[in-house]
């Protein structure tokens, strides 16, 4: 929702600072549908960010196997983020 957008970028931008390839989709659609469209794109994670993720400070992350992690801290998310990236590169 609009009240989520604020924290929604600030987390865009922490990914961003880090070089790691992220869209903000802050359209005005319900997160069911967003999360499908996603899917069909085959994105790796999906970040959904509600009033529970706004209040506590942390992520509800979505794997492309459809597993679901909630309460994740963004420092632990963007460090597991980048150490795949680099294990990708090193093999």
């Amino acid at each position: 929702t609009e009240r989520n957008n604020i924290f929604a970028k600030k987390v865009y931008e922490q990914l961003k600072e880090k070089d790691i390839r992220v869209e903000l989709d802050d359209r005005q659609e319900t997160i069911g549908k967003k999360v499908r469209e996603a899917q069909l794109e085959n994105i790796n994670y999906i970040i959904t960010i509600g009033d529970k993720e706004t209040k506590k400070k942390t992520l509800a992350v979505r794997t492309l196997d459809g597993k679901v992690k909630f309460n994740v801290p963004i420092k632990k998310f963007v460090d597991s983020v980048l150490k795949e990236i680099k294990e990708r590169k090193t093999n």
